[in-house]
């Protein structure tokens, strides 16, 4: 029972370190918060804090871990290509549809994107965008470097739509946007004509 209490505790003072994080990070980049602040805001102290994270890129890694394994498991039953619910269309609306549910969450995060985007998280956005859109390119094209290339660039065009998305309101719907992002990730701007 005594664990049972300790591990409610952990996750309270988890959660509230990563909406204090939140919460600061509608106001500055993650370079300019310091650990200090998050616990005010989270009143939390430091060494609470230290017991949980090296730092705030630590929380903030945390966060964006959680946020992507999220996505991936709300898509993997339509990403095996063996399987009949493989539908790149259903895969890229449940996708949006989740960015909609965190908008606010996916909003501060894309304004972050330096860290991001940095070497931890290729191998889990490179699932995710793989499976939806590059799966029958690896199968046709043998060269791999250039499905990386391929990989990159869809990748960052659809991080692109989806902060414009997210900035101008999202007056689209969730399936409005999985097809526009499809038709531009699979045949760039000609798609739209």
């Amino acid at each position: 029972m005594q664990d049972k209490k300790i591990d409610r505790r952990v996750k309270y003072t988890k959660k509230a370190l990563k909406n204090s994080l939140i919460d600061s990070l509608k106001e500055k980049t993650i370079e300019k918060i310091t650990v200090k602040e998050l616990c005010e805001k989270a009143d939390v102290n430091r060494g609470t804090f230290y017991s949980h994270y090296s730092d705030q890129f630590d929380l903030y890694n945390e966060v964006v871990k959680e946020l992507i394994t999220d996505a991936i498991a709300l898509t993997e039953p339509f990403m095996n290509p063996n399987e009949r619910l493989h539908d790149k269309l259903k895969t890229a609306v449940v996708i949006f549809r989740f960015i909609k549910a965190n908008s606010e969450l996916f909003k501060v995060l894309l304004e972050n994107f330096s860290i991001l985007g940095s070497d931890k998280y290729d191998d889990m956005f490179n699932q995710m965008v793989h499976s939806v859109y590059l799966d029958d390119i690896k199968r046709q094209v043998p060269d791999k470097r250039l499905v990386d290339m391929a990989y990159q660039f869809v990748a960052a065009a659809n991080i692109t739509l989806i902060k414009y998305w997210i900035n101008t309101g999202m007056k689209e719907s969730e399936e409005e946007m999985a097809i526009l992002a499809m038709k531009l990730t699979t045949k760039g701007i000609s798609g739209l004509m």
